[in-house]
């Protein structure tokens, strides 16, 4: 969860950048932040899917990470030429699929810590 928070509120950070360094800095917090989602995000898939269709969980995730890197930037393209060439509009407006993931953990994800045994687990959701 933090991960992906961390990443969404960086993000848009890079509208605001006036130095390489405040770059670097950005990056390197974006970067983390993904560093924090990965293991996590994966553990969950693992959890939510049977032994079965774990394989299909996986690939359909990665399916989807896919697409996203293609329209990402498609959409980022119709911006820049819709707007006037406004990079700080695009970094601005990145701040929205990640908050729409957080909103989606926090809502309609269950966290749970069941260590496979019921009777210790506790849900956050």
């Amino acid at each position: 969860m933090f991960g992906y928070s961390l990443s969404a509120v960086i993000k848009p950070l890079f509208a605001f950048a006036s130095n390489s360094w405040h770059i670097l800095l950005f990056r390197f917090g974006d970067r983390v932040g993904k560093g924090l989602r990965g293991p996590a995000r994966d553990a969950l898939i693992a959890d939510s899917s049977t032994t079965k269709t774990r394989g299909f969980s996986f690939g359909f995730h990665r399916a989807m990470d896919s697409t996203g890197a293609v329209i990402g930037p498609l959409l980022a393209f119709l911006i820049l030429s819709f707007f006037n060439q406004s990079f700080h509009l695009v970094f601005l407006l990145s701040f929205i699929p990640g908050f729409l993931a957080v909103l989606i953990i926090l809502f309609f994800v269950c966290f749970s810590f069941c260590f496979r045994k019921p009777e210790l687990c506790v849900s956050f959701n």
